[in-house]
């Protein structure tokens, strides 16, 4: 998970921050939850989901309403796993 956290501050070339690393996490470990297994894919998921820093702060769509359209963030609703 800690893999695709890093991934995702690459992927936006921003400095390390702590809120957002811990909201990245809460959302790793969410997708985990839900079946993701993959590095790649959680990483193209938090990729796309949160796009930039200021998609990761407070007023930042939570996670858990994400979840309700799977689809959307790239789960696959028959069998929860990372697409």
């Amino acid at each position: 998970m800690s893999k695709a956290v890093r991934e995702w501050y690459r992927h936006y070339e921003v400095e390390w921050d702590d809120q957002a690393s811990s909201f990245l996490c809460d959302a790793a470990i969410e997708l985990y939850n839900e079946g993701c297994r993959s590095v790649e894919e959680m990483a193209t998921v938090l990729i796309g989901t949160y796009v930039g820093l200021a998609a990761t702060r407070v007023n930042a769509p939570s996670w858990a309403h994400c979840i309700d359209r799977p689809n959307q963030i790239g789960l696959n609703s028959t069998n929860s796993q990372c697409m």
